[in-house]
């Protein structure tokens, strides 16, 4: 990839206990997630100068009736 005007990227939440500020650790440390979405800005501009990054999807996992896992319960989400 020598030339390109966008990076898109869709970060969203591995499991419901991830928030919208989580910052991987450990293992999955190299996973780009909002809280630590400067990684992805700081390695696009040294890689390819100055770059819009378009994030084009996001969206957490919502508790359904029949299930509990991996999911944020409707009294923890917020529209803004």
């Amino acid at each position: 990839m020598k030339t390109f005007d966008v990076y898109a990227h869709h970060p969203y939440a591995a499991s419901g206990a991830e928030s919208p500020t989580y910052v991987p650790t450990g293992k999955n440390k190299r996973r780009i997630q909002l809280g630590n979405i400067g990684v992805l800005t700081t390695l696009l501009t040294k890689l390819y100068g100055p770059k819009r990054l378009w994030l084009t999807e996001y969206g957490y996992q919502t508790t359904r009736p029949t299930t509990r896992r991996a999911s944020v319960q409707l009294a923890k989400q917020r529209c803004t």
